[in-house]
Order: structure tokens, then sequence, then C-alpha cells
């Protein structure tokens, strides 16, 4: 049966065809035609289902009801294996193509008013927390236009997405996404549902943000109600746990801020009796006090304020009973009562209880009350009294912005000169000052017109740029740099501002800066230069962009730009696990003794292993042991299929990556920390041991062991000398004690700590090093359920026992766990002798594998290679490769 059809066939009507997009793999399933349904898994039904409207789901589901198909009656376990995997494979790839950072994609889409394309990518992202978070937007995308129905189902499918995220952060930050659009949304169902299952969670770390945000979107909706539930849960912080008390003191906070914007006096003194409950030396307890004065003031209630100067009296800190002070006499300003406002402020040094006692910090709180009082002379007077210049400066900067506030323009410009001049006084060559804070004045004195002042002091940093980077805090003040150039339109100091960012040694301070100097490029509308900027320095680009040139309002610049964008994240990129699986398969396949096929496979995993990327900063600036591994497995298996001189070759490249003579990757780190990185994170055991082998092959041992003395670490050197000799007992008729006799003579010619290391090693027993080095990574090396062996063991007793086995796996776990669990349970049969149930198994796996990423169904290829590969003398592996490469080709060619 052919499955091509026609787009506008004879006697269709348009309403037949789309049925016939819609429904076909459905029909050909009931009919029992599998052959046929499995013609629907290729690139030309993927393109057809695109360009009749269907879209990339709809053909998503023709994969999955054709794997599960294969799944249920393939002819035979080769088959089967080959097209399940394939199904998974296929279906991972397409959601590969949802870009870097999906709900960004996303977001850019649904701006651009193409919210229906948007939703069709959110359903393809294979990652349930970033799926949520992109629904959650959409949702609020949606609703913002105006389209109910659509903002809802998004929503809908929002709160799904997190309900199967495993981490429980990310599904806290899931749900709090969910109910905050709820409330916005007044989708009362769902945002009950996403507080229900908010309060069941964990109480950790990262509920402070969330629950001030529920709180301040349900002060924005006026939902009394449900800042009285954000407040139940609120109030199961840990009070023993003193690293929580921060976060407490965050999510109370925003409670009572909403709470006075609404007008709850009573709720708010509830939350004080309960905040002056907790011992007063707890972190966010400034915070907390002064949010409480502040909530007062916000419902009207000159009681509250009033109770609140109790708190002084028990403040664990001068700052606290001062930023109390400040606060108070800023809620009278807000209140309508100056003069209780200023008899409160006069209090803090009429009493004399604080003088020569506040820290540059209250002063700071003081100053900005009198400035809210408009008695901007008592602020300065106070500013004057703080001791370093950089508090200094900063605490004139927050006047300019109270002064920004009342609109008085000529005074902002007054303050922001007296910042600029506060600023230019600090001491820059003490090496713990900044020019941080020369750069913010600048850039609050650009904002209120001083720009011929503001370029002044850009264009004197400039001259000194290695100034602008804070060694510990990163480029701040090239950011702040950037930000005045890149409106005044001065091209000539931009680029000399581009040239410093660019010879920053720390990789993350330089990418930060120049992603700053991208997204205010098009927010200034030169989209043109922002994207010639990112491809220069390999920045990930064109969403941020687009995104930044819709804030800059230059909308048709962004609409153009969207295109591309979807044209970058349709490109499927390459993924470290492509490597290390075709190493594993070629790997087996030489030790089948398929040569022909082993040498292929081969030569792609080299090509893949040079364009593995390091996965952590670490590797990046250390060492990349991952990626030295996996190149010298494939070099073990170049020489054992004859290819010597290659493999030394890549050996010894191998090697490199694993030892690097010096650091490859400009960074600020001193040279004894990168040692460090490189020890930790080379695998240099598991790399010699590869490395050692290949030499040994080509009759170079003794350049092995000379290889492995240059690491500081014995341990090598006799990983190189067993590796050897193990390797010459698979290939070679030399004796034992033959074997001792050329090491012992390789280290003769290395010098006496060689020979030292090698008598050493005499002393120790036998250690039986792996033919084959594993890559173990996150999941992989995690045992979450210690007794799985056990049961397992137990379910292999009858057929129906290992079927319940396998059918409580499906109910108890989900996702990338199912696959590796049921993955663990075909090396466990395979272990037992049972590799027809061990094969079963695998597809089992690989059937699980439909809705995962990449990264799993790859790293699924690479766990059951060794047992497919007993399947039928290596013929379904190689198959399994071919289909890998092609699967991949639909989007690389």
């Amino acid at each position: 049966m052919s499955t091509e059809v026609a787009p506008q066939s004879a006697g269709s009507s348009e309403a037949e065809l789309q049925y016939t997009f819609a429904h076909l793999a459905y029909h050909l399933d009931a009919a029992g035609m599998g052959r046929e349904l499995e013609q629907l898994v290729t690139k030309f039904w993927l393109d057809l289902q695109v360009s009749q409207g269907q879209g990339k789901n709809a053909f998503l589901r023709d994969v999955s009801i054709a794997t599960r198909s294969s799944h249920e009656r393939a002819p035979d376990r080769s088959y089967g294996i080959l097209q399940v995997w394939r199904g998974a494979y296929v279906s991972a790839c397409l959601r590969s193509t949802t870009g870097l950072y999906p709900p960004g994609l996303t977001r850019l889409l649904a701006r651009a008013g193409r919210i229906k394309e948007a939703m069709e990518i959110a359903f393809l992202i294979p990652d349930a927390f970033m799926r949520s978070i992109a629904f959650s937007g959409l949702a609020e995308a949606a609703s913002n236009r105006h389209e109910a129905a659509t903002a809802a189902e998004a929503l809908q499918h929002a709160l799904e997405a997190a309900m199967v995220e495993d981490s429980v952060v990310s599904r806290a930050e899931a749900l709090g996404a969910v109910g905050a659009r709820a409330l916005e949304m007044g989708d009362h169902k769902l945002l009950g549902s996403a507080l229900d299952l908010l309060s069941k969670g964990s109480m950790g770390h990262w509920m402070g943000r969330i629950l001030a945000e529920l709180a301040a979107a349900a002060g924005r909706t006026g939902q009394r109600e449900v800042l009285e539930t954000l407040l139940a849960i609120a109030r199961t912080f840990p009070e023993d746990d003193a690293n929580l008390a921060g976060e407490e003191a965050e999510a109370l906070a925003a409670i009572a801020g909403a709470m006075g914007r609404l007008g709850m006096p009573a709720e708010i003194a509830e939350i004080r009796d309960f905040a002056l409950s907790r011992p007063s030396d707890r972190n966010g307890e400034i915070r907390l006090l002064t949010g409480l004065i502040d909530a007062f003031a916000a419902s009207g209630c000159v009681a509250g304020v009033e109770s609140m100067m109790e708190a002084v009296d028990r403040a664990s800190s001068i700052d606290t009973a001062i930023a109390i002070h400040a606060s108070v006499a800023h809620a009278y300003v807000r209140l309508g009562e100056p003069a209780k406002a200023e008899s409160v402020l006069s209090a803090v040094w009429d009493g004399g209880r604080f003088e020569d006692e506040v820290s540059d910090y209250g002063l700071r709180h003081i100053a900005e009350a009198w400035a809210h009082l408009h008695s901007f002379e008592r602020s300065f007077e106070t500013i004057e009294s703080m001791r370093e210049c950089i508090p200094r400066a900063k605490g004139l900067i927050s006047l300019g912005r109270i002064a920004v506030g009342a609109s008085d323009s000529q005074l902002a410009r007054d303050i922001a000169s007296r910042a600029l001049a506060q600023a230019r006084l600090i001491d820059f060559d003490d090496i713990h000052n900044s020019m941080e804070t020369l750069l913010s004045a600048g850039e609050f004195g650009w904002e209120v017109g001083l720009h011929a002042e503001a370029l002044g002091v850009v264009r004197g940093a400039l001259a000194d740029p290695w100034t602008l980077c804070d060694p510990l805090y990163g480029p701040a003040a090239l950011q702040s740099a950037v930000r005045i150039l890149v409106p005044a339109g001065d091209r000539a100091e931009l680029e000399l501002a581009i040239a410093a960012v660019s010879r920053l040694d720390d990789r993350t301070f330089r990418y930060q800066a120049l992603g700053t100097i991208v997204e205010e490029l098009a927010k200034a509308g030169d989209v043109a230069g922002a994207l010639l900027l990112a491809a220069e320095h390999e920045l990930s680009g064109q969403v941020r962009i687009a995104q930044a040139a819709f804030d800059g309002g230059h909308s048709v610049l962004a609409h153009d730009l969207v295109d591309k964008v979807l044209a970058e994240a349709e490109r499927l990129s390459f993924h470290n696990a492509e490597a290390i699986s075709l190493s594993r398969i070629a790997h087996h396949l030489a030790l089948l003794g398929a040569v022909q096929e082993a040498e292929t496979v081969a030569i792609e995993a080299l090509h893949g292993t040079r364009s593995m990327v390091a996965e952590t900063l670490s590797e990046d600036i250390g060492a990349n042991g991952q990626k030295a591994v996996a190149t010298a497995q494939v070099a073990l298996t170049l020489a054992r299929i004859g290819r010597t001189e290659k493999a030394v070759e890549v050996a010894l490249a191998a090697w490199m990556e694993a030892n690097p003579r010096g650091p490859r990757v400009r960074s600020s780190l001193s040279v004894e920390s990168w040692s460090i990185l490189v020890k930790l994170y080379g695998r240099h055991g598991e790399v010699m041991n590869l490395v050692a082998r290949v030499l040994t092959r080509s009759q170079m041992p003794a350049r092995a062991m000379q290889l492995a003395q240059e690491v500081d670490d014995e341990r090598v050197f006799h990983i190189a000398c067993q590796a050897i000799a193990g390797e010459l007992s698979l290939y070679s008729n030399m004796s034992e004690d033959q074997t001792v006799e050329l090491l012992e003579s390789c280290a003769e010619t290395l010098g006496e700590s060689a020979k030292t290391s090698l008598a050493a090693l005499a002393s120790q027993g036998p250690v039986v090093l792996n033919d084959y080095e594993e890559i173990l990574r996150g999941v992989d090396v995690m045992e979450e359920d210690p007794g799985f062996r056990e049961r397992a063991m137990q379910a292999l007793t009858t057929a129906r026992a290992l079927a319940e086995f396998k059918d409580e796996l499906r109910a108890t776990t989900f996702g990338g766990e199912l696959v590796k669990r049921l993955g663990d349970l075909a090396l466990i049969l395979q272990e037992s002798g049972r590799l027809s149930d061990s094969l079963d198994a695998w597809k089992d796996a690989c059937l699980a594998a439909n809705r995962e990423d990449r990264a799993t169904v790859l790293n699924l290829l690479q766990r059951m290679t060794p047992g497919v590969a007993e399947l039928d003398k290596g013929k379904t592996l190689f198959q399994l490769f071919r289909t890998a490469h092609d699967v991949a080709g639909w989007w690389r060619h």
C-alpha cells in the first residue's frame, strides 16, 4: 500500500483530505497493516503533515501509533527492537528542534502573534519543566490577546506538564507559574489545583520567591482568599531551619505587601505577631519588618505603623533599628503625617542612642527617608556623614531616583552631578574597589540628561578597560558603559568596549558582557550589528536579539527575525551522547569480528568525538575527560581492526584532551587551580587504560608508561602497566614472565621513578580493568532504589512474575527513570543467561523512551548495545547505527 497522499487528488474534498491526514495511522493500525504503518515514520510524511496544516504533533501521534504497533506485532525481536528504537529516536530528534531554550522560542512566537505555532512547539518540548513554563507563557500571551479559550487550553497543558516533573524544585517553580497565570486569568479551578499541589510539596529555599510572586499576582487581582491560603503555606516553613529564614521573610513580606494594597490590616497584624514570635536574629529580619511597615501604610493603618516601633527594642542590630525608624518615617509621609515622620527621624539623633554606631548602610536608610519628606538638605547631610566613598555615591544615586519619582528633573540632575563627583573620589588602586559605582553613576547621569558627563566617564574608563570587570563579581561596569554608548551612537568607543570585552579571560563574564552589547544594539534598532557580533563570538543569539528588538520598539525588525529564529531551531545540533553510543557500537562490532562494519561506525564515531563539547564550566576550563574517554575508546577499536597508525594518532589526541599541556580556554584561574581541575575532570585512569592498550598494540608500550608519568598520580602509572599486560594477554603469546620483563625493560629506559613505581605495583593484587570504559553521568550513577536488583531477581522465576514486575515498574516509575529501570532489568536478565527476555526488556525500554529527549534515547542505545550484539552477530546493531545516522540526517542535509 502506498502512503503517498496527493495534496489535491481528484474528487476529494478538503475535509476528506484532512481526515486522511488525521486518521490514516489509526486505520492502518486497526487493519493490522504494520509494515504500511511504519512507512509513515518517514521524513516525507513529516513534511506532508506540516505542509497540509496538521503539524509536527500530528506526525508524532502517527509515530507513536506505529511504534506501539511494532512493539506488539513485530515478526521477530531484531525487527521489533530496530523499529521501536527508531520510533523513539525520530520523536526525540523532532522534539530537539525546539531550540536550546524552548520557552524563549515560544515566548518570541507568541509576542509576534504566532500563538498556534508556539503551541505546537511547546507540545514538542520533552523536558516537563520547560514544557510547563512554555505553556504558562503562552497562556499569558493568549490572555493578553483576549484569546480566552487558547489561554485556558495552554494553562491546562502547563499544569499537566508540571504534575509529571520529577524534580521537587522544578515542579514547584512550574506550579507557581501556573498559579500566577491562573490568578491573572481568573481560572479558579486551575488555581486551586496548583495551590493544592504546591502546599503538599517541600518547603525549601525555592519557596520564598514562588510564594512572593504568587502574592504579587493575588494582590494585583484582588484575591484576598488566595493571600490567606498563601499565608497558611508560608507558615509551614520549619522554625528550626535558620537557612530558610530569609525565604520565609521574603514570602511573608510579599504577602503582607499584597494585603496592604487590598486593605487587610487585621491579616497584616497576624503576620506581624507571627514574625515577632520568631527569633530576632534570623536572616531577612529587616526585609520582613520594613515590609510589614510598608504594608500597614498601604492599608492606611496608622496604628499598625506605630505598633512596629515596638520592634526597635528587640532588633538584633543597630541597622535593623535604623531601618525600622526610616521605614516608619516613610510610612508617615505616605499617610499624610509629615510632622510625625520628621519627629521619628529626628529622634534617631536626638536620643543619642545610635550616634557613632550607625553603619553607612543604616545612614542610607535615613537619607532616603528624609528625601521622601522632600528634605533633601537633611538627606545630603546624612550622606556626607557616611565613612566610605562607594556607599556615599550609591546613596546619592538612590536619592536621585527618589527625585525622579517626585518629577523634579532639575534636582535629579544636580544629584547625579554630586554622585559622579563622589564616585570619582573612589580609590581605584585598591583591589577591593571596582569601577562599577562610577559607571552606575554615569548611567544614572545619562538617564537624567547629563549626556556629556556620562560619556566622559565611559571614555575615561575605556582608557584603562581592565578595571571594568571585577574579578569576583563580573562585568557590571562594562555593561553600564555599553548602556550609555549604544544609545549615544558612539560607535568608535563601542568598538573599544567590544575589544575590552573580547579580552576578558573569564568565559562567563565575557559572554555576559557580550550578551549585553548584543541586546543593547538590538534595542537601539541595529539588529544587523547585533547578529554580526553574536555570530562573531558564537553567542546563541537570534531569539534574544529578536526579543530585544521588540523591547526597543522595533517590531518590524523583530518580526523579520522570527522566521530566521525558527530556521535556526529546526537544525539538529550535535549531542555528545551520539559519539558515546557510536563508540560502543563500533567496539562491539570489532569484538564480533565485523571489521568492515566496525570501521564504518568507528570513523563516524571519531567525527562525533571531535564535535563533543564540555558539559560543565570546569570541564571547559580544565580537561574534558568525557571527550577523552570516548576518543580513546574509538582509538582502541581502530587498533583492534588493524588501523594501527590512525589508532595511535587518535589515542595521543585523547591523552592530550585528558591531560592538556596548558590552559586551552582563557580564564582568570591561577595555574594551580587549573591543574586541580585537570586532575579532577581529566579521567586520567580511564583514558590511560585505553591509550596504553592502543600503544601496546602498536608496539609502543614504553610510550604509554612515559605518558602516564606526566600525571602526578602513581595510580595512573600502575593502570598503564596493567593495561599493557592485559592487552598483551589478548593478542600475543607472551608468558607472564615475559610480560614482566618487557615492563621492567620499559621502566629502565624511563628512569628511577618508573622503576620504583613498577616495583610498588608488584606488591599489589591484580586489578581487573575494563575493556570498554562506560561514561556514567547523572541518572546512570544514581541508585534511588537499592532493593531493585533483589526484587528483579525474584521476578525471574516465572514468565508471569516477570510480566507483573514490569507492570509494577510502569505503574510506579515514569519518564527517564522508567527507561533506566527497564534497562537495568534487561541487564540483570542478560547476566542470568536469559537473552531473549533481556531483549524483550530492551524493547520495552525503547517504547518507554518514546516521549523522552535525545540524550535518554541515545544513552539507551549504548546501554543495550552488548545485548543486541549477541542477537545476530552484530547485524541488528549495525542497522541501529544506520538508523541513527539516517534519522539525524533528516535535519542535517
